[in-house]
């Protein structure tokens, strides 16, 4: 535990000495010889005009310079899969499945104008509703239009299929489950 104070402290003061970022750690993890630390920065307009490539900071153990990874996750602007599984069994109150739909239709007009958005509902069997489409008004049709029926819960099912779906999908990608 020593050491992953000792690689935030020089976290922690390397982002310090850089003035045209904000950055914080987000999470640290320590496995075996390895320390992950997850470290979110906001850019400036003088930090875009870097090289990605460049590293920003560096990071040393009792003077010893250690190896740096740097990987650069997904921007907000890429395009971003998501998969809604929605639960049709009738174990939901109608209050319950109001709220649900009424949700996922805020989500979907909260998306942006690339993302995609596929629809599977589940109760005694899996369905796919609708494959990945940017097309918001046919998504909140196909929400509006969904109804309650059957008493099971095919949710295990329900996210394999999801997985199945988003398994080669860039990396901003997700599954949200409306389920009781």
């Amino acid at each position: 535990m020593r050491r992953a104070g000792v690689v935030i402290l020089c976290l922690l003061m390397a982002v310090a000495a850089q003035p045209y970022f904000l950055a914080r750690i987000v999470s640290v993890r320590a496995s075996g010889n390895t320390i992950e630390v997850l470290v979110q920065t906001e850019k400036s307009s003088e930090y875009d005009s870097l090289a990605e490539s460049t590293p920003q900071f560096s990071l040393s153990e009792n003077g010893a310079p250690q190896q740096v990874q740097i990987e650069t996750l997904p921007q907000a602007n890429e395009v971003s899969r998501t998969v809604i599984l929605a639960d049709l069994s009738k174990s939901l109150s109608r209050q319950q499945f109001a709220d649900f739909k009424r949700a996922a239709q805020d989500f979907v007009a909260g998306l942006k104008a690339n993302d995609l958005v596929a629809l599977i509902t589940f109760h005694r069997k899996v369905r796919r509703e609708l494959n990945f489409t940017a097309d918001r008004e046919l998504l909140k049709k196909k929400i509006a239009g969904l109804r309650q029926q059957g008493r099971r819960t095919m949710l295990y099912e329900a996210l394999l299929e999801a997985h199945k779906m988003l398994r080669d999908a860039p990396p901003r990608r997700a599954i949200i489950v409306y389920t009781d």
